[in-house]
C-alpha cells in the first residue's frame, strides 16, 4: 500500500474518522512522528514496535483501550506518547522500560490503577493524569 513513502519521517492522519490503521503503516522505517488523534481508533496495530525510529505518537481523542505491548520495547526511543481522552484501562508494567521518555499524557481514560513502572520514567518532563477512575473494592 505505502512503497512509495519509505522515506516518510512525518505522518499526520489526524480527524480522518478512521477506525483501524493498516499495518503497512508499520513498514516505514524511518517514521519519526505519528500521529493519529481525533480518529475512531479502538486499536493500534501490534507490529507498531517495528518502528525503531518513533520518537513522537500521539493518539489522543480515539476509542483505544489499550496500548500495543510491542510498542513498550526495551530499545525504543520513543520520547512523546500522547494518549489522553480514550478509553484505556491500564499501563502495562513495561512502561518503565521507555528510557527516553519526556512527555506522557493519560489524562480523561478509564485507569484503574498505577504501575510502578512510573518510578522508572527518569527522564519524565511532562506527566498528566488527571482522572484515574475509582473502583470500590469489597
Amino acid at each position: 500500500m505505502l512503497p512509495n513513502y519509505k522515506q516518510l519521517k512525518l505522518l499526520d492522519l489526524r480527524n480522518n474518522r478512521l477506525q483501524d490503521l493498516p499495518g503497512e503503516i508499520c513498514t516505514l522505517s524511518l517514521l519519526s512522528t505519528l500521529k493519529v488523534d481525533y480518529n475512531y481508533l479502538v486499536a493500534l496495530p501490534f507490529s507498531l514496535g517495528n518502528l525503531q525510529e518513533l520518537v513522537c505518537l500521539s493518539a489522543s481523542q480515539n476509542r483505544l483501550i489499550e496500548l500495543p505491548d510491542s510498542l513498550f520495547r526495551h530499545d525504543s526511543k520513543l520520547h512523546t506518547l500522547l494518549v489522553n481522552d480514550n478509553k484505556i484501562t491500564r499501563i502495562q508494567r513495561s512502561l518503565g522500560g521507555l528510557k527516553h521518555l519526556r512527555q506522557l499524557y493519560l489524562h480523561s481514560n478509564s485507569i484503574v490503577e498505577l504501575t510502578t513502572s512510573f518510578c522508572q520514567l527518569t527522564k519524565i518532563q511532562e506527566f498528566s493524569l488527571d482522572w484515574l477512575a475509582y473502583i470500590e473494592k469489597t
